[in-house]
């Protein structure tokens, strides 16, 4: 397990259902993140709309206004990615908004998505 992973006590594992293997992520310390991880199991996808997102947000000059991307997962957390931190929001039972719900340097985040890339693309 990398360093950054223990940072924020993030594990992934896999288990068959149903004769499907799936990846999952799970963390005490992070749960919301897990979740919106957990929602991109294909590497490709994690490269289209989290990584190249990222990528854009670190390369971006414009200094007049603070840039930001959302990204939004299948069940309905979304990141807001920034050069500094990334922030995570979702809706409750009851539909209301919690902001943040959980954040973390964006380069921590960088981090630990190539982690779960890495791992959603192990055979």
């Amino acid at each position: 397990m990398s360093n950054i992973l223990k940072q924020y006590q993030v594990n992934f594992y896999k288990k068959i259902v149903s004769g499907i293997n799936f990846s999952f992520c799970e963390s005490k310390l992070k749960p919301t993140l897990c979740q919106f991880l957990s929602d991109y199991i294909l590497g490709d996808d994690i490269q289209e709309f989290i990584i190249n997102q990222i990528d854009s947000v670190k390369t971006n000059t414009i200094t007049i206004a603070k840039i930001y991307i959302q990204i939004s997962s299948d069940t309905g957390i979304i990141a807001y990615i920034d050069i500094n931190n990334t922030k995570f929001v979702y809706t409750d039972k009851g539909g209301s908004w919690s902001f943040p719900d959980e954040q973390l340097p964006t380069d921590d985040f960088e981090k630990i998505v190539l982690e779960w890339m890495s791992f959603i693309n192990k055979i």
